[in-house]
């Protein structure tokens, strides 16, 4: 499944769960009409509450802040991974400047070490 998709798709089936309750709150044993009515002001209800919502970008609940708050989460969580992989690329340069510094000392004490040869070579 494309990263993109499966950050947008929601993380949990709460609203089918809640819409269940919330049907049956009124009552199960209603007669057909009293059900058919209740059950239009319970359509029109949540209706006008989910156009509220949409027009003035207010969440449906506490947790689930919609589509653009997970986008942004999914975006920050890319960032991390981001700054993540950066921090690691970072170390990895410093670990191999800090060789080439201990290449660069062990060259130097073979050059000493040559000179040293060379001064018992002359003195004998």
């Amino acid at each position: 499944m494309d990263t993109e998709i499966w950050n947008k798709v929601p993380e949990n089936t709460n609203v089918a769960e809640a819409s269940h309750a919330n049907i049956n709150r009124d009552g199960k044993a209603l007669s057909l009409e009293n059900a058919i009515l209740k059950a239009k002001h319970y359509d029109e209800h949540y209706f006008a509450i989910c156009n509220i919502q949409d027009k003035y970008g207010i969440s449906k609940s506490g947790k689930n802040h919609g589509v653009l708050i997970h986008e942004k989460q999914a975006i920050k969580g890319s960032e991390l991974k981001n700054n993540l992989e950066m921090q690691e690329k970072q170390l990895a340069i410093k670990e191999q400047k800090l060789e080439l510094e201990e290449c660069k000392v062990q060259l130097e004490r073979e050059k000493l070490e040559i000179i040293k040869l060379k001064k018992e070579v002359v003195c004998e």
